[in-house]
């Protein structure tokens, strides 16, 4: 069985193939770390991720082991095989650089807005393509007064999710890059991908 891997160092984002049948592990290489991920049919890029259509698939606010992640023409992507965490998000959109510039006040940087960007522009695709994202190992919920909030990653040191590719697939994934909420307990660190044969 080969296999291909990928170490997303902090604040970057890097770009997978991954083709049917394959297996993605996604991988928190030192804990409490978010992975922002998007992914595009290899053969058509306007074939892509969609957050919506994932929730109304599997009827549920939450994903984990079993799981489908589906498409915006409602085809399946990926199917979730293995998960030791368990809590996910599939609301919030990538953190980028206007949250950090204008809601945050801390200056000019890249979010994972712009590092999943540069992940996929060598496949052609724009930034304005980018579907809002699966965001693995993120913490967040609704309270009863309907104001959203963000806690603490709660994976830990090689926490993993799987997911088998239902079609070729362009997987991007990004290290999340808030080091100012409590989302990545406030260090960035370490993601790794990696892709196995499915036979």
């Amino acid at each position: 069985m080969s296999e291909n891997s990928i170490t997303i160092e902090a604040k970057s984002g890097e770009a997978i193939e991954v083709k049917k049948g394959e297996i993605l592990r996604v991988e928190d290489i030192d804990g409490g770390q978010v992975a922002d991920f998007v992914c595009f049919s290899l053969n058509d890029h306007a074939e892509r991720f969609s957050q919506s259509k994932t929730r109304i698939r599997n009827w549920s606010k939450e994903v984990t082991t079993g799981s489908v992640l589906v498409s915006n023409r409602d085809n399946e992507m990926f199917t979730i095989i293995a998960d030791t965490v368990g809590v996910h998000d599939i609301f919030f959109c990538q953190c980028h650089s206007y949250v950090y510039e204008e809601i945050y006040k801390v200056g000019p940087r890249n979010g994972c807005y712009e590092n999943l960007s540069a992940a996929v522009i060598s496949y052609g695709i724009s930034s304005d393509d980018l579907p809002d994202p699966f965001n693995m190992f993120m913490y967040t919920g609704i309270k009863e007064n309907g104001e959203l909030f963000v806690g603490a990653s709660p994976s830990k040191q090689g926490d993993y999710i799987e997911l088998r590719a239902e079609m070729d697939c362009l997987a991007a994934v990004s290290a999340c890059a808030d080091d100012i909420s409590d989302c990545n307990n406030k260090l960035c660190t370490r993601i790794q991908l990696s892709v196995s044969g499915g036979g």
